[in-house]
């Protein structure tokens, strides 16, 4: 173990060596596809779009579910009730997530047009000439 250790130390510096000290972090990073013009608000918006996306797939399945063992329950009270109070609370969540995805995209969408500078904001009207 101890040989693994210092050979690991002893080779680290060659590879920062590899590394083009004329280059520039931003040529670099090119190469990477990474790059992106997007405003930071915009990355925030597709982030928390997909985790809403997410959290709707899992209520569809949770619907899915419980209406399985609605069907399967045999006439049951019990798993009926369960399923029932799954299926009712699945539903609220769905209408969570849809105001929630709402809300959000009307408040960034607002942001991104304040950072762009394409909203008036209540500024002045200028009277051209």
């Amino acid at each position: 173990m101890y040989k693994y250790l210092v050979s690991i130390f002893l080779l680290l510096p060659l590879s920062v060596l590899a590394v083009d000290p004329k280059g520039s972090l931003q040529e670099a990073a090119s190469g990477t596809g990474l790059v992106s013009d997007k405003d930071p608000v915009e990355i925030i918006v597709e982030i928390i779009n997909i985790l809403l996306y997410f959290l709707g797939s899992i209520v569809i399945i949770l619907i899915l579910w419980a209406g399985f063992k609605w069907m399967t329950s045999a006439g049951n009270a019990d798993a009926i009730k369960k399923s029932r109070e799954t299926i009712l609370n699945a539903v609220i969540g769905l209408i969570i997530i849809f105001a929630s995805y709402a809300i959000l995209n009307f408040v960034f969408d607002s942001l991104i047009d304040i950072s762009s500078g394409s909203a008036t904001g209540g500024a002045p009207a200028t009277v051209a000439d």
